[in-house]
């Protein structure tokens, strides 16, 4: 099963009362996977020589709310490709203010990955991730 540093809300490293490096796993790892790819803008990251890591959320910033509902489903997916063990079933987003969206996004394992977590392959999971926009 893969494994990885545990990463805060605010991309700090976890440390355990034990002063250890926290680590996650299965539909933990998938979660905070996820969460990275939203939060950090395509191309950003300097040791990413691919620019495969990330998203393209940031080109809805200074958009209305109706294109960016609109808009969000698609780069969403595309920040999410990159993620082998599972597959993207579906993206809603709902808008909670006029400068923030919940982005929930429904996913699946896929079959015969060593990878996967406590969910069984077919089984639908989600996630959900606040995302701020720009909105008039």
């Amino acid at each position: 099963m893969a494994f990885d540093l545990a990463i805060s809300e605010n991309f700090d490293l976890v440390i355990t009362g034990a002063r250890d490096l926290a680590g996650v796993s299965g539909d933990e790892l998938i979660a905070q996977r996820i969460v990275i790819r939203l939060r950090v803008i395509r191309g950003s990251w300097v040791l990413d020589d691919s620019n495969s890591l990330g998203s393209n959320i940031n080109e809805v910033m200074s958009r209305s709310m109706a294109d960016a509902e609109v808009k969000l489903p698609t780069l969403i997916r595309q920040a999410l490709t990159d993620i082998d063990e599972v597959e993207i079933v579906n993206v809603e987003i709902i808008p909670v203010s006029t400068k923030q969206v919940l982005a929930t996004i429904f996913f699946q394992y896929r079959p015969d990955l060593d990878a996967m977590g406590d969910a069984v392959s077919g089984d639908v999971q989600d996630i959900t991730v606040p995302l701020t926009i720009g909105g008039e």
